[in-house]
Order: structure tokens, then C-alpha cells, then sequence
């Protein structure tokens, strides 16, 4: 897990094809601006259902596993 602090107006990469950029951060809210890939999900776990958000979490630690045989 990584921990990072930004401020608005300042981005994060992840990768070479997803960044996630501060727009503002106002009474405890952050405002962010995420462009990727259209064939990468992106959801907002609180609106996911019991259990769903670990499947993701497992499914996206085997995205770009390869077998070495």
C-alpha cells in the first residue's frame, strides 16, 4: 500500500495509462479526476455490495500474472 499526500492541481500516475489528478479539496471533500482506459473499471466501494469489493481487490492481483512454462 502506498500513502501520498497531494494538492490541487497536482497528479499521481499508475502506470503508463491511468492518472488521478486533485481538482480541489473543500470541506473535507477531495474532487479528483481519474482518465483511464475504458476497459478499466473503476468503482467506488461503498456502493459495491458486502464482500464485492474484495473480489475486485483479488481479481485485480492476478490482472497481468503470466504462467512461465
Amino acid at each position: 500500500m502506498l500513502v501520498i499526500t497531494r494538492q490541487a492541481g497536482e497528479t499521481l500516475l499508475v502506470g503508463e495509462e491511468v492518472s488521478i489528478s486533485v481538482l480541489a479539496v473543500e470541506d473535507g471533500m477531495v474532487r479528483l479526476r481519474i482518465e483511464a482506459p475504458r476497459d478499466i473499471e473503476i468503482h467506488r466501494s461503498e456502493l459495491l455490495a458486502p464482500g464485492q469489493a474484495g473480489n475486485l481487490q483479488s481479481k485485480a492481483a492476478t490482472v497481468g500474472k503470466t504462467d512461465d512454462r
